[in-house]
């Protein structure tokens, strides 16, 4: 859609402004229940000052533009502590983190494992097991998220 696109790019330019990393943006609901949720994100983290900073940005961008057609709700977030990992980009951004992951298929006897992220490339994470270490395919992954670690 057109108009995602727009909103995307306004909402990468109220990020990129504010030193925070734009990771999604979706646009949820019909009618009068619309409800546009924008998740940011920063290696130091994300401050709720950081996410009312782009709110801010963000909202007027969009009633200049007019992008969205009647009303909505804006929702800037952070990923969080246990933010899920869905692409190649996240894997890359978070080796050396504990995460855990769930396969589609078996690994040692399991479909859920949590470990350390290793390494991630275009093809394959590695993980650090507690048994010792495996490397898997993307392909092979249902759905990731990083596993919150108090030191």
């Amino acid at each position: 859609m057109k108009a995602i696109r727009a909103i995307r790019d306004a909402a990468e330019g109220a990020a990129r402004r504010r030193g925070v990393e734009l990771l999604e943006v979706e646009l949820l609901g019909e009618g009068a229940r619309k409800v546009l949720r924008v998740t940011v994100d920063r290696e130091s983290g994300v401050s709720i000052d950081d996410c009312a900073a782009v709110s801010r940005d963000l909202g007027a961008a969009l009633d200049v533009e007019d992008l969205i057609v009647g009303r909505y709700v804006l929702e800037v977030t952070s990923a969080g502590l246990d933010r899920p990992l869905k692409d190649k980009k996240d894997y890359m951004r978070n080796v050396g983190k504990l995460i855990k992951i769930v396969t589609a298929v078996k690994v040692e006897g399991q479909n859920s494992l949590v470990g350390r992220l290793t390494s991630a490339d275009d093809d394959y994470i590695s993980l650090e097991l507690a048994g010792g270490s495996v490397r898997l395919p993307y392909a092979d992954i249902s759905r990731a998220r990083l596993e919150i670690e108090i030191k």
